[in-house]
């Protein structure tokens, strides 16, 4: 799942998906109306050159994606997807340090009548034994996590807990400025069914 935003009201996302009351327990009015507050939230910076500074940040959040999606192979890197391991090594290493043993990207989750999504990296370990990360490369980090990401990434846990039950799942959205050389990790330690604000009731 690629999507970049230059500002928060400008999400671009290849995932066409219709969020309904009777696929996610609350609706984006009402996160709206109860801010959405993490667990906790990390953040590292990104010992890049000035290369990557300029450009179009979607065409940088395709990129990255790419690259991230290398994790899987060992082959050689191109001379430009070689300028984005210094973003994803920041990714990675917070991630590690926060108790993450294993990153898979790209994981396939069912979802029902033969359509399926992908999540951005599956992780094992953190704050539960599995987790989900959504990753969003933006142009300025935000300072609190955007209503259309966490809902993606309560999706993308609802998807992977019916496929797996007996799991507790913790999430991330990992916000990656190509600009500020900088990553910004907002962190869940429940996901699925979580409440906010008024929804404690």
């Amino acid at each position: 799942m690629v999507s970049s935003v230059s500002d928060p009201s400008d999400v671009k996302t290849t995932m066409n998906i219709t969020i309904t009351e009777s696929s996610h327990r609350f609706t984006k009015a009402g996160y709206c109306a109860n801010q959405i507050v993490p667990d906790a939230i990390w953040g590292a910076r990104v010992y890049a050159g000035d290369d990557l500074c300029g450009g179009d940040p979607y065409l940088h959040g395709v990129r990255f994606h790419g690259v991230m999606n290398r994790i899987k192979d060992r082959g050689p890197l191109s001379p430009q997807e070689r300028q984005y391991l210094p973003h994803l090594g920041a990714l990675r290493d917070e991630l590690r340090h926060r108790g993450v043993s294993y990153i898979t990207p790209e994981v396939t989750l069912n979802a029902g009548a033969g359509a399926t999504r992908r999540c951005d990296l599956l992780l094992k370990g953190g704050l539960s034994p599995t987790g989900i990360c959504e990753v969003k490369c933006v142009t300025n980090l935000p300072d609190q996590v955007r209503i259309a990401d966490f809902l993606q990434l309560e999706l993308y846990a609802r998807l992977h807990a019916n496929e797996h039950p007996a799991t507790r799942i913790w999430g991330c959205v990992a916000y990656v400025s190509i600009k500020a050389k900088a990553i910004r990790i907002f962190a869940f330690r429940e996901v699925v069914g979580r409440r906010f604000g008024a929804y404690n009731q």
